[in-house]
């Protein structure tokens, strides 16, 4: 391996899918951060792994959504529950557009922002109706604002609650991924 136990670019292209790759072992590697003639070899593994990566993960043009990555996702939530729109692994997924829907009455909805640890409100005391409650992500639910564009990441990601704990909530969401 090169520098010390380092290991080096080329290290990580051999031994891992560029997707398993994380930002921390990346950087591990670009830890040796002058240039000089005796390190021009160790400056072409990072630099060929940054195009790589940045070919790989992303679609041209910052911020733009890969094309055929992506979906609408239904899931319930049962009374007194929750669900993470989590991506997985080193995806970024923007959220699209989300709607919520009671089941048999009118249900309490809330959303989060989740690090695994602490929450962070995004809107809570949602009346979700039978009707229905669209929040779209680039409007406001009721009198909540809601910054755009929504980023979600598998570090920082919505945490969808029920919690009036007498009826469900359908919730129907969609998300296309601008990052794998």
């Amino acid at each position: 391996m090169a520098h010390g136990d380092q290991p080096d670019a080329y290290d990580y292209l051999a031994t891992s899918k560029v997707g398993d790759l994380t930002v921390a072992q990346l950087e591990q590697t670009l830890e040796n951060s002058f240039l000089n003639k005796t390190n021009i070899e160790f400056w072409k593994g990072p630099i060929t792994m940054n195009k790589l990566l940045e070919v790989s993960r992303t679609y041209p043009g910052a911020g733009m959504p890969i094309p055929e990555e992506g979906g609408v996702t239904q899931v319930t939530i049962t009374s007194g529950e929750n669900y993470d729109i989590q991506p997985p692994g080193s995806e970024i997924w923007r959220i699209t557009g989300m709607s919520m829907n009671g089941v048999g009455g009118q249900a309490t909805g809330a959303i989060t922002y989740f690090d695994g640890t602490t929450q962070q409100p995004v809107a809570s005391g949602l009346a979700v109706t039978t009707g229905g409650v669209i929040i779209g992500a680039y409007g406001a639910v009721s009198d909540v604002q809601i910054l755009n564009p929504i980023l979600l990441t598998n570090a920082v990601y919505w945490k969808v609650l029920e919690t009036g704990a007498s009826y469900n909530i359908i919730l129907t969401f969609s998300y296309q991924k601008v990052s794998l």
